[in-house]
């Protein structure tokens, strides 16, 4: 049998690529834009 958990994430938003190279500098990972908002999450 295999018991999946529930996996956490924190979210971060970008607007600059200053902005999204910090977060990937901190371990997030791009996940999609938005209305011209980068979306990025990490696990907890």
């Amino acid at each position: 049998m295999v018991e999946f958990k529930k996996e956490e994430y924190s979210s971060a938003t970008a607007n600059t690529i200053e902005d999204a190279q910090k977060l990937v500098e901190s371990g997030f990972e791009y996940v999609t834009e938005i209305d011209g908002v980068k979306l990025f999450r990490k696990r907890k």
